[in-house]
């Protein structure tokens, strides 16, 4: 028996969506103003990070991993905190997720992150939905979460 158009539906809805090396240059040019020499093996690994072996299919536990991924790596030659935030919410906005930390708890969640410290990052649904692409969510979490991004840029141009 062919499945219904319900059980197509609800297969594509729960598939995972993945930030390509591309989305995560494109993602880091729009915070850093500009295109910035990266480490294309160390960028990769970020990538790598947000797939899960066998099912692939944890979510927060696989946006965890290229969060911590991002801010070990450090891809980028300067503004690597914020692009790994933004990395890590643009994953988890473009699959129906959310942080519930406000941007002070997830400035100092990095700072410990970096330190080598267990941080807990809760997450939940999204509460409203996200944009319908990658760099839609980027663009809105830029005028969002702008004060949040500035103060983790370590690196920004003065």
């Amino acid at each position: 028996m062919p499945p219904t158009d319900e059980a197509v539906q609800l297969t594509a809805d729960a598939s995972v969506h993945y930030l390509s090396v591309h989305d995560l240059v494109w993602i880091h040019s729009v915070l850093a103003g500009e295109p910035v020499p990266f480490d294309y093996e160390r960028l990769e690994s970020c990538m790598a990070a947000q797939y899960g072996y066998g099912d692939s299919t944890d979510v927060e536990g696989q946006s965890r991993a290229l969060l911590r991924r991002c801010l070990l790596a450090r891809p980028f030659e300067r503004s690597n905190r914020p692009f790994a935030a933004a990395a890590f919410l643009a994953f988890l906005a473009a699959n129906g997720r959310e942080l519930t930390l406000t941007d002070e708890e997830l400035v100092s969640a990095i700072q410990r992150l970096e330190a080598g410290e267990e941080v807990d990052l809760p997450i939940g649904p999204a509460v409203r939905a996200a944009g319908s692409s990658i760099r839609g969510i980027v663009m809105q979490m830029c005028v969002e979460r702008k004060s949040l991004l500035r103060g983790l840029d370590e690196g920004a141009r003065r």
